[in-house]
């Protein structure tokens, strides 16, 4: 899975430092959408397809495909990997969330390592932004893991998708 990842994150990163900005733009309020519609419906997915069944070689290939999608989505916009990672590997392991949350975090480790070393070699990059934001963002992880895991997960999962209705409706009209 982190050969996948690793694959799909370049695949990402590459196509946006070839792709005009203005593609960056118009299509960011669409991968927010998308990653709110999975979270919406991942549960119903679940229940629908059943356990996964591990060790077939059409599940594994299956879930290498998923990863290598997702993780080209991550290198390309990043924001909400990590839903639309534990929505893949809970539909492809049969694991407790719990254990997934581990595995969807390494995967992720390996996503913003790519993005960072490509970004960090060939990207337009403010260092300034990237002081401020960077631990912001490992701070906010971190507390609202913690927060998260007060919060009932339907409510939380209602809370996320508004939210996430809401940025991409904004970024769509600015």
């Amino acid at each position: 899975l982190a050969a996948a990842t690793l694959a799909g994150s370049a695949v990402g990163c590459t196509l946006l430092l070839v792709t005009p900005p203005d593609a960056f733009d118009a299509i960011v309020p669409v991968l927010i959408v998308l990653a709110a519609a999975l979270l919406a419906v991942q549960p119903a997915v679940a229940r629908r397809v059943g356990q996964p069944v591990e060790g077939h070689t059409g599940a594994r290939r299956f879930q290498l495909v998923a990863v290598f999608a997702a993780s080209i989505y991550g290198g390309y916009f990043g924001a909400a990997l990590g839903v639309i990672f534990l929505a893949v590997l809970a539909l492809t392991i049969a694991e407790p969330l719990k254990r997934l949350n581990g595995l969807k975090a390494g995967l992720s480790v390996v996503d913003s390592t790519v993005s960072l070393v490509i970004f960090g070699l060939f990207g337009p990059v403010e260092w300034g932004a990237v002081a401020i934001a960077a631990p912001a963002a490992l701070a906010g992880g971190y507390l609202g893991a913690h927060a998260a895991r007060r919060v009932d997960d339907q409510v939380l999962r209602i809370a996320v998708v508004v939210f996430a209705v809401a940025v991409a409706i904004y970024l769509a009209v600015t």
